[in-house]
C-alpha cells in the first residue's frame, strides 16, 4: 500500500511551488496551464452552445414547415437521393476546401479580408433576398434562376465564413500578444 502511494505521489504533479528561501507559494507551471485549458474549454463550450442555439431555431421551423407538406416523392427518387449522398459529399468537400484556400489567400492582408468579406456576405444577402424557389410555383424557369442563386449564395456563404474564419484566427495571433497572461483568450 505505501508502495502505491509513492507511485501516485510521483506520477501527480506539483500543484505549488515553496521557495525555500522566503517561503512564498505559487502556482506549479502545470497547474498554471492546467487552469488556462479548464477556463479555455470553458468558452469553447459555451460558444459551441450559442452558435449551436442560434443555428437550431430556424432549422426548427423549417423541419417543421417540411413536415406540413405531403410527400409526394416515390420512394425509388428517394433511395437514389440517399445514394447519391456520399458522391456528393465528397464534390462538396472539394469544392469547399478551394474555397477555404482561397479565402486564406485573400485574408492574408486583413484589410482586403475584411472588405472581401463584407462584398461577400452583402451578395450572399441579396442573393438570398431576390427570392429561393418556390414549391407552389409552376414555372420551371424561376424555379431553376432561383435554385441557380441559392447555389450560388450556398457557395458565397462558405467563401464568406472562410473570410471571416481567416479574419478571426488573425485577430485572435494579434491578441495573443497584446493580452499577455490572458493571451490564451484571444484564440
Amino acid at each position: 500500500e505505501a508502495f502505491g502511494r509513492v507511485l501516485r505521489l510521483l506520477a501527480d504533479p506539483e500543484f505549488v511551488q515553496v521557495d525555500a528561501a522566503t517561503g512564498e507559494v505559487a502556482l506549479s507551471q502545470a497547474m498554471q496551464t492546467t487552469l488556462e485549458r479548464i477556463v479555455e474549454t470553458i468558452f469553447m463550450a459555451l460558444m459551441a452552445t450559442t452558435v449551436g442555439t442560434v443555428l437550431a431555431v430556424p432549422v426548427s421551423f423549417l423541419a417543421a414547415r417540411n413536415l406540413m407538406e405531403p410527400v409526394t416523392a416515390p420512394l425509388a427518387a428517394i433511395m437514389v437521393a440517399v445514394a447519391a449522398l456520399p458522391v456528393g459529399g465528397w464534390l462538396g468537400s472539394q469544392l469547399g476546401q478551394l474555397l477555404l484556400v482561397a479565402a486564406a489567400l485573400v485574408a492574408g492582408q486583413p484589410l482586403l479580408g475584411v472588405v472581401a468579406a463584407v462584398v461577400v456576405l452583402t451578395a450572399v444577402y441579396l442573393l438570398l433576398r431576390a427570392g429561393l424557389p418556390d414549391a407552389e410555383s409552376e414555372a420551371q424557369g424561376n424555379n431553376r434562376a432561383a435554385l441557380l442563386r441559392l447555389v450560388l449564395a450556398g457557395l458565397l456563404l462558405i467563401l464568406g465564413l472562410g473570410l471571416v474564419a481567416q479574419l478571426g484566427v488573425g485577430a485572435g495571433k494579434w491578441l495573443d500578444g497584446v493580452l499577455g497572461p490572458l493571451g490564451f483568450l484571444g484564440n
